[in-house]
């Protein structure tokens, strides 16, 4: 019933970074360039390792003709921030830039975002993602402060309460007419 049980190889799964400050080892880097259906605006994203093997993907977006000059601006600092963080010093070429990241230590700051959504069953919930805050060379510890996270704002409070009356009023006005 079990055979060829040593032919079977198991797969560790990974445990991501929660919100907090952290050591990581950047692991790799990918570039939505590569991907066969091109987001809407491109990016890189960096795969990062804390000590005890937990990982974290760090995402960094980039521009694109929607994007105001401000924005583009923004982004771009905090993306050259990072880099020079992994001991980066030579931009003339962003993908060399990031290639040379590999393997380098970093301290990253990572907080905690809250959205709505819409659920399989088309319910509106509250959920979270992890992401990059800011970086601090690996000489220099990042203290983490909860004031990072980021809350749902007032509007979209408001919106998500809204979903929520809308979807319980649907429900209850589900005709009743089955015969079970």
């Amino acid at each position: 019933m079990f055979e060829n049980m040593n032919s079977i190889t198991l797969e560790e799964k990974a445990s991501y970074l929660k919100e907090g400050a952290y050591l990581v080892k950047v692991k790799s880097v990918k570039s939505s360039d590569k991907e066969e259906k091109k987001p809407k605006i491109p990016y890189v994203e960096f795969t990062v390792e804390a000590a005890n093997g937990s990982i974290a993907k760090l995402k960094f977006q980039g521009s694109d003709s929607q994007t105001s000059e401000k924005a583009r601006e923004i982004r771009l600092k905090i993306f050259k921030q990072f880099l020079y963080n992994c001991g980066v010093r030579d931009f003339a070429n962003w993908v060399a830039a990031c290639k040379e990241t590999v393997g380098k230590k970093v301290n990253v700051c990572l907080a905690k975002r809250d959205y709505w959504t819409n659920n399989l069953d088309n319910k509106p919930e509250i959920r979270h993602v992890v992401e990059y805050k800011f970086s601090n060379p690996e000489n220099k510890s990042i203290m983490f402060d909860v004031k990072y996270n980021k809350g749902l704002s007032q509007n979209d409070m408001r919106a998500y309460n809204e979903a929520c009356k809308f979807a319980n009023t649907a429900d209850s006005e589900a005709p009743n007419d089955m015969p079970f």
